[in-house]
């Protein structure tokens, strides 16, 4: 499980520094939306299920939402079912179990009730009718693939109102962007002090050099 940081950067910090290490992360946002978004960063450790289209049983998805899940965040990869495999019923259970947030790569729907269970949710395409029977759990707290990004039992998921960010244990990245998310905040300040743009920006072009030079390899360029 990580240790989740005292320090949680946003996830466009996050998705930047990612970028100028070469590196991915970042969950794709044409494949998921923000049902119920914090404010702020938040992080957790993931608890990882696949289901997959199919008559079978969802037992295993039951079970691990009737177990402790202090702080966690359920990344439930299910992008092949056609009905909604979340909805109330499950971000009530994931609550009552001490989940931080769930995200859902596959159908939800219920958004208003899971609005007010208060979990945080990001989720796939919206849609009324259920799974039907047609849909059976394949692996829990197993290695699930979001697009191009695979995720792993306890690894660091970030998530706000921008998107998700996924990290493995001890990542570097997080450091990086801790420093990048200070430097934008700076630029702000000067911003907000009536420094023009040319000057105030000096303070993200130092922390995006440091991570260039700490890693010479690493082409891309920061937005």
């Amino acid at each position: 499980m990580s240790a989740i940081p005292p320090t949680i950067p946003p996830t466009t910090a996050l998705a930047d520094v990612l970028a100028l290490r070469g590196e991915t992360g970042v969950l794709d946002r044409s494949r998921l939306h923000p049902i119920h978004a914090p404010t702020h960063a938040v992080a957790g450790g993931a608890r990882t299920i696949r289901i997959e289209p199919g008559a079978g049983s969802l037992a295993a998805l039951y079970e691990l939402l009737s177990g402790p899940l202090s702080d966690e965040v359920v990344m439930v990869a299910a992008a092949g079912l056609t009905g909604a495999i979340w909805g109330e019923i499950l971000s009530t259970a994931a609550r009552q179990g001490g989940a931080l947030a769930v995200v859902v790569d596959g159908p939800t729907r219920d958004h208003d009730a899971v609005v007010g269970s208060g979990l945080w949710a990001w989720g796939g395409p919206g849609q009324t009718v259920g799974p039907a029977g047609q849909a059976h759990v394949t692996g829990v707290d197993v290695p699930v693939a979001v697009g191009d990004v695979t995720i792993r039992p306890g690894d660091l998921v970030v998530l706000d109102g921008d998107g998700v960010v996924v990290l493995a244990p001890g990542s570097a990245a997080l450091a990086d962007a801790v420093a990048y998310a200070e430097a934008e905040e700076a630029v702000m300040a000067d911003l907000r002090a009536g420094v023009p743009l040319r000057d105030a920006y000096r303070h993200k072009a130092r922390a995006v050099d440091h991570i260039r030079r700490s890693r010479p390899s690493d082409s891309a360029t920061a937005p």
